[in-house]
């Protein structure tokens, strides 16, 4: 989200989709709900350009983009072009937290030829350092003698999920990281998503 700025202005040709109840510099982009019309959808996605500052086309509805078809509301500027010959199924999860602490929204897009499921945030799979190594983009901000750190790895894993760094020593005195052996070539729900919504609204994430 924080480089989509710069990703349009590169990108000046790409349509710019975001979940809904986005925060940006001046404010929360709204959301998209079945029923509504082209004009009200128009509105809503013109004011999201403002409030998250940069350009977008347009705001994924709430709940599935199946249903919303079957219910036969299709305004032009519902969906994505690219959903048009049902190459994907989207779905966006929206919950509105008790206690003010602001919506939460994740979009899942389902690749229906090679049954492959495109997911941001919602779970994790972290491959450990020996089945993928560093990736030349870190040489962007860490110098070599970081890079070969054994434990930079693990570090930059828990620190991306919002976990402790709570390290132990082995038998050898060589420093490890629980944490990150228990995330490791894993597919686990993410962390800060499981505490921060799932634990405060547990009927919606059932």
């Amino acid at each position: 989200k924080a480089a989509m700025k710069q990703f349009v202005k590169k990108y000046p040709m790409a349509k710019v989709w975001i979940a809904p109840g986005q925060y940006g510099p001046f404010g929360e982009c709204g959301a998209i709900k079945a029923g509504m019309s082209a004009d009200q959808i128009e509105k809503v996605v013109h004011a999201a350009s403002k409030t998250m500052g940069y350009r977008v086309d347009g705001i994924l509805p709430i709940g599935s983009l199946s249903k919303v078809s079957a219910d036969n509301i299709m305004p032009k500027n519902l969906l994505p072009s690219w959903t048009n010959d049902d190459e994907f199924s989207v779905e966006t999860l929206y919950v509105e937290l008790p206690e003010n602490a602001g919506p939460v929204s994740e979009s899942a897009f389902h690749h229906k030829a090679s049954n492959t499921l495109f997911v941001t945030d919602a779970v994790v799979c972290v491959p450990s350092s020996a089945d993928f190594p560093i990736q030349p983009i870190f040489e962007t901000y860490f110098d070599a003698t970081v890079l070969v750190d054994p434990t930079f790895w693990p570090r930059t894993v828990l620190q991306a999920v919002f976990l402790p760094l709570r390290a132990e020593s082995d038998s050898s005195g060589s420093q490890y990281y629980p944490g990150y052996e228990a995330l490791a070539n894993r597919l686990v729900r993410a962390p800060i998503l499981r505490a921060f919504a799932d634990a405060r609204s547990p009927i919606k994430y059932a």
